[in-house]
């Protein structure tokens, strides 16, 4: 059993690795999978569009009267930036075409809005949803908000950072209000009633975890006193020196396994236990998991900010740790983008 175990581990790496790489050889365009019809885009800055598609394809994304074209690099992945827009109520059509391939039908999303977007995280207190606060009833009856928008992030964790994840957003209504962040919710209430400008929710939580299973390793990496827990994440990532030795030393392992197993398969006899690649184990309780899963694949997406509850440990250094994480997202960090004041709010 535990061979079985570490054999569907390691073909889970493999299938990890191919979403890294982004795309299907043989695909049309395509999308983040929370890329959907009633998105908010973030006003006031400039909106990052990626994808992936075949490689060397031209890509046109369309939205509001702005057109952006790209062409797909050698590993299919593209990206595009659309200019500053400001705040629009009116549900635009968003579109994402194939020029090398035009008899494709394009991606069309619908109902597409520019406001305000916020990354509603943290644990049980944002997770809490409406459908769970006193006055629940009388909440959700007066829900109906359709420049509200909500998009949950279902949890999960990964060894190393994921390129996507599906989802799809809500607008807000009384048949759906109820499972949205309560936190989140009545923030977006107040910001959209004093600023009148559309607000998008992104619920990216887990009830119960710590600082650091949501922290990136640059996080740690950037605190001295995290600096035990920064060479345990290091040497389990194959983009640093110590992760590529490890990842290479058990690789070797495995190329000795392989034959040994092979033998014992003919002689009707159990292999013996696989080799394990690097790694941080598994749950929700180690170092960048739940980042890798549920925080990194929204990178580049232009948010406002982001707004958090306590996470379970506290104190000075857990704060630094939690706030870059968040800053790094509001500025695009993966594609070296600096945005303006990024805005955090933590209670």
């Amino acid at each position: 059993m535990r061979t079985q175990i570490r054999s569907i581990r390691f073909f889970g790496l493999a299938a990890a690795a191919s979403m890294l790489l982004g795309y299907d050889a043989a695909a049309a365009p395509r999308l983040p999978g929370f890329f959907t019809d009633n998105m908010v885009l973030q006003r006031d800055r400039e909106v990052p569009v990626w994808g992936w598609s075949d490689a060397g394809e031209a890509v046109e994304v369309a939205f509001a009267g702005q057109i952006a074209e790209t062409l797909a690099d050698a590993s299919g992945a593209w990206r595009v930036v659309l200019p500053p827009m400001p705040a629009n109520a009116v549900g635009n059509q968003f579109s994402v075409s194939s020029k090398s391939q035009p008899q494709v039908a394009p991606i069309a999303l619908t109902n597409v809005l520019v406001g305000d977007v916020w990354i509603c995280s943290g644990q049980s207190n944002m997770e809490l949803t409406l459908g769970r606060v006193k006055d629940a009833k009388e909440e959700i009856a007066a829900a109906d908000y359709p420049l509200i928008r909500h998009m949950k992030v279902q949890k999960a964790t990964a060894d190393l950072p994921l390129a996507d994840l599906k989802s799809a957003w809500q607008t807000s209504t009384p048949a759906t209000a109820g499972g949205f962040t309560a936190v989140g919710y009545f923030f977006a209430r107040h910001l959209h009633q004093e600023l009148g400008v559309p607000i998008g929710l992104i619920g990216s939580n887990w009830g119960g975890t710590k600082i650091e299973p949501w922290t990136p390793p640059e996080g740690f990496r950037g605190v001295p006193e995290l600096a035990a827990i920064a060479a345990v994440v290091d040497a389990a990532l194959p983009a640093t020196e110590a992760g590529r030795m490890a990842y290479k030393k058990a690789i070797g392992e495995m190329r000795e396994w392989i034959p040994l197993a092979e033998a014992n398969v003919e002689k009707g006899q159990n292999p013996p236990p696989m080799p394990e690649l690097p790694s941080l184990g598994s749950g929700n309780k180690e170092p960048t998991l739940i980042y890798n899963a549920m925080i990194h694949p929204l990178i580049p997406f232009a948010i406002r900010g982001a707004s958090g509850t306590r996470v379970s440990q506290t104190g000075a250094r857990a704060f630094r740790t939690i706030t870059r994480s968040r800053r790094s997202l509001a500025a695009g960090a993966s594609f070296g983008a600096r945005a303006t004041s990024p805005s955090i709010s933590c209670s």
